[in-house]
């Protein structure tokens, strides 16, 4: 038989772990976590950008993931959900804890199902696909779509269809950082038919490049000369393909180095 939980501990312990974050607020506490890089940064896509979220860095801790999903539970309690669907990679983790929250918040009984991303056999990209028998759950149900960072929206998108497509409702998504502004994310908004909760905007240019052209027509970092970092996101591998690709551009790809 388990003995008695003390539950002024655990009060404790969430109180200590949420104070830091409202104390900070959520992108400085992002910031502190060593989850926000500024620089001449590529992207996974590799486009170029000035602002980096490695959001791994806050998501794979515990003690950081814990306020955070303590907040996003919050931020949806007066939304009435029977699931909670985590999107692909950064939200798998952050679900569980947002369904325990949310349930304490609002009493009411809360499932978690999950998307995953799959490549299909003959295809190079990965598609957002179901995990096992999920699609079946969704009937009928409300669901609330939870990812970890919005970049350019794809990923709720393809979460949208795939909840109308089984025949659910999406009736919210919630995130820990938008990096798109206002107006871009009312516009995403509408086109999901449902709201969007953000923990936290951070802003950033994001250039698409297409190797066939001039890079500093496209970028005002390599038009300015400022080296791609190559520790933090897809800097070196970005810089590798290019030399391999563009042999006459040696000399470029040494200063974008540094």
């Amino acid at each position: 038989m388990l003995e008695p939980v003390d539950l002024e501990k655990v009060e404790s312990f969430l109180f200590g772990k949420l104070q830091e974050l409202n104390e900070l607020g959520v992108v400085n506490f992002l910031k502190s976590k060593g989850a926000v890089t500024k620089g001449h940064l590529v992207g996974t896509k590799g486009g170029h950008m000035d602002t980096y979220i490695n959001i791994k860095k806050v998501t794979e801790d515990i003690d950081n993931l814990t306020p955070l999903a303590m907040s996003l539970a919050f931020d949806i309690k007066d939304v009435e959900a029977d699931i909670l669907l985590a999107a692909p990679y950064g939200a798998q983790d952050l679900v569980p804890l947002v369904a325990m929250f949310y349930g304490a918040f609002t009493g009411r009984p809360i499932q978690v199902l999950k998307l995953i991303k799959k490549r299909r056999k003959g295809k190079t990209k990965e598609d957002i696909v179901w995990y096992k028998d999920h699609a079946e759950k969704i009937f009928g149900k409300k669901v609330i779509l939870i990812d970890d960072v919005i970049n350019t929206g794809g990923s709720l998108n393809d979460g949208g269809n795939l909840i109308k497509d089984a025949r659910g409702e999406m009736v919210a998504c919630a995130v820990i950082c938008n990096r798109q502004g206002f107006f871009e994310t009312q516009i995403l908004a509408d086109k999901l038919r449902a709201t969007i909760y953000s923990l936290c905007i951070i802003e950033a240019e994001n250039h698409s490049i297409d190797l066939d052209r001039n890079l500093k027509t496209q970028c005002p970092l390599c038009r300015e000369g400022v080296p791609i970092n190559q520790q933090i996101g897809h800097g070196k591998e970005f810089l590798d393909n290019y030399e391999q690709r563009f042999p006459n551009m040696i000399n470029w790809v040494k200063k974008m180095r540094g």
